[in-house]
């Protein structure tokens, strides 16, 4: 399947995708559910911390670190500030020549009512 085809096939989901790299944190491609959920319009895409939360680094819950190429990864996100909990499913996948990259999907959300914490959670330690 060639990268436009892929991309095809996101666009047709219901559900959020976007590709991020692993390195950079940049997003390189966000499918339509995608932009809607996060208010972007067009490709002018940042930082996955950037769009998530308007922040300059990245989240403390970070995943990142623990993604592992051979499975899909399920996990909450937390975003305090939308006051949402996303449920994703991560996998690493081959999108960019230059970098690695996963792709995460957002199978859905629910209302968070918890505080944020008065200590942040330790994300990755690649993260910083």
């Amino acid at each position: 399947m060639t990268r436009e085809e892929f991309q095809d096939v996101l666009e047709m989901m219901t559900d959020s995708a976007a590709v991020v790299t692993t390195d950079t944190h940049d997003i390189v491609y966000m499918n339509a559910a995608s932009r809607k959920l996060w208010n972007i319009e067009g490709e002018a895409w940042q930082h996955c911390w950037d769009m998530m939360r308007n922040s300059e680094k990245p989240c403390e819950q970070c995943h990142m670190c623990k993604i592992q190429p051979a499975a899909p990864q399920e996990w909450d996100y937390k975003n305090y500030d939308r006051k949402t909990t996303y449920h994703n499913i991560t996998r690493m996948i081959e999108f960019d020549p230059e970098h690695p990259t996963f792709l995460e999907i957002v199978r859905g959300s629910d209302e968070l009512t918890e505080e944020r914490p008065a200590a942040p959670e330790k994300g990755c330690e690649a993260c910083g």
